[in-house]
């Protein structure tokens, strides 16, 4: 009859337990080996953080005063469509059509303002 044996027996030099204690030497190591290298990983990150920080300061206000420049146009496009849908449903529609350029006339106020101030960071909502 075959004996049986549970995960806890060694079962000799090829048993379960030699496996857990050699999974456990293996893990120790990756893990003082990789110390080192996250400190590494740490300070490469912080350098690349302070370098690009300038660029992506400029990327904002570069895209913010492109924004504000296109906004006229925008708004005068949105007009020009409201115009045309207006005219097209036989102002069936007026209504929805005045609140959503509305909406959209804010969003372009907003946009004009932030892209004419030394600050474009928006105002703080209460």
């Amino acid at each position: 009859m075959a004996e049986n044996k549970t995960p806890d027996d060694d079962g000799g030099a090829g048993g379960l337990g030699n496996l857990a204690d050699r999974a456990t030497e293996l893990r120790n190591q990756a893990v003082a080996a990789a110390g080192p290298l996250a400190e590494t990983a740490k300070e490469r990150a912080a350098r690349a953080a302070a370098a690009a920080k300038p660029m992506a300061a400029d990327a904002k206000e570069r895209a913010l005063k492109a924004a504000g420049e296109a906004a006229p146009k925008a708004r005068q496009g949105m007009n020009a469509l409201a115009g045309n849908l207006d005219k097209r449903t036989g102002g069936k529609y007026s209504s929805r059509i005045r609140s959503v350029t509305g909406l959209l006339g804010k969003g372009l106020d907003s946009i004009e303002k932030r892209s004419q101030h030394d600050d474009p960071e928006p105002p703080a909502q209460a």
